[in-house]
């Protein structure tokens, strides 16, 4: 049976630095881990690990298991995206819940100085191929790959009000460098 960590450095190539849970006082027991370059060069990979030993559990008490990514720009640093992670990573632990697609988690100030980014915006991991989207780690266990975007206020009050849907349809046309945490809101 392969690891996630197999299947990360498959895809994001050898890890460089983490972070543990326990030791940033988190409820359970996961890391976060940066991988340089990736999924373009210039940009940085933040994902968690571990966070698929956890069952998740969907509106319809269906059974899933998932790991979150954050990407940024090289240049923009850490941070506090490692803590960033690491408190959605716990919240969603303690709350069993699954993160769909479309999901915003937030708004709850400013992610980051200087930065208009407020919320989390929960996508498939697009800027990699599909074959990243989803680990068939065996028979019975899918770990899903999603996407945390940082948006901004108006950003998460518009796929409030007009849908996730209609909010990648935006996306795709405005076409924003989604790693570049002080860009500004794209309505």
């Amino acid at each position: 049976m392969k690891s996630i960590i197999s299947f990360l450095e498959e895809h994001l190539g050898k890890l460089e630095a983490g972070w543990l849970s326990l030791e940033m006082d988190c409820q359970h027991d996961f890391q976060v881990n940066l991988f340089d370059d990736v999924p373009f060069e210039g940009a940085t990979t933040y994902s968690t690990i571990g966070v698929s030993e956890y069952p998740l559990w969907d509106a319809k008490h269906t059974r899933f298991f998932q790991e979150a990514i954050i990407i940024s720009k090289k240049e923009f640093g850490v941070e506090n995206i490692p803590g960033i992670l690491m408190q959605v990573a716990d919240r969603l632990l303690a709350s069993k819940h699954l993160m769909l697609r479309g999901n915003v988690i937030g708004p709850a100030g400013p992610l980051f100085e200087s930065s208009k980014l407020e919320a989390l915006y929960v996508t498939s991991p697009v800027y990699f191929n599909e074959e990243f989207y989803v680990f068939q780690q065996s028979s019975e266990k899918e770990v899903i790959m999603v996407w945390l975007v940082p948006i901004t206020k108006n950003e998460a009050a518009y796929i409030t009000e007009f849908g996730w849907e209609q909010f990648e349809e935006l996306l795709e046309i405005v076409d924003p460098d989604l790693t570049d945490f002080h860009r500004d809101s794209i309505v």
